[in-house]
């Protein structure tokens, strides 16, 4: 299964609160509604021609609502709505969990690690471009730089116009360097990703998008 901490697998349950109490924050480029599902081809970007002509499928489907119980600045209590993502590949099944707050979408939990703080690893904002993140899940860190921009992509299930965030943890050492390019495109989401992690280049192209909105 190709794995990143951006795209990863795991889950977290947080209380019992009726969820009709709790906000819940949308934005178009990362619909989340229980049972949207998406199926995707993955790619080892760095193998001979010969040796593409199969390729893994990966399915992402929104499983359930969860609530999220955070403290706020000042030790202000909030709850929120997040989301368990079932992640399906190669026979093996994992979970994800992320949120969408105010500024962005956030990953909460790595492999049923936390990731702390949580990693805001998408948003639109007007005059916003980059942003850093320090955060640590385990014995990982995850430090650099995401940065957006406006690109149009091409994959098998079409072509869309979308925002990329890309982000770099800035290391020159190319086994120790990362990079993660996200295409998300408006009422689908995640569209394509190509990651670089230990000297292998690998992606994720879309090829189905269903939801149950």
């Amino acid at each position: 299964m190709i794995r990143t901490w951006l795209l990863a697998t795991a889950t977290f349950l947080a209380g019992t609160t009726p969820l009709v109490a709790q906000t819940a924050f949308t934005t178009p480029y990362y619909p989340l509604n229980v049972g949207d599902k998406w199926t995707y081809r993955a790619i080892d970007l760095k193998a001979p021609a010969a040796k593409v002509d199969r390729f893994e499928k990966v399915v992402i489907e929104v499983e359930r609502q969860d609530v999220y119980k955070y403290v706020k600045d000042k030790d202000e209590k909030a709850e929120n709505i997040g989301y368990i993502l079932k992640n399906s590949s190669g026979g093996k099944t994992t979970r994800d969990y992320v949120i969408v707050l105010s500024d962005g979408v956030h990953r909460i939990h790595l492999a049923e690690t936390p990731i702390t703080p949580s990693l805001l690893f998408f948003k639109i904002v007007k005059g916003v471009n980059s942003w850093t993140v320090n955060s640590k899940t385990g014995n990982t860190e995850i430090k650099g730089m995401f940065s957006v921009r406006e690109e149009k992509v091409s994959v098998p299930a079409g072509k869309f116009d979308a925002f990329v965030a890309s982000f770099t943890n800035e290391k020159k050492d190319k086994i120790e360097r990362v990079e993660v390019d996200t295409w998300f495109a408006m009422d689908i989401g995640m569209v394509k990703q190509r990651t670089l992690q230990k000297g292998r280049e690998t992606a994720l192209e879309l090829e189905s998008y269903v939801t149950k909105k």
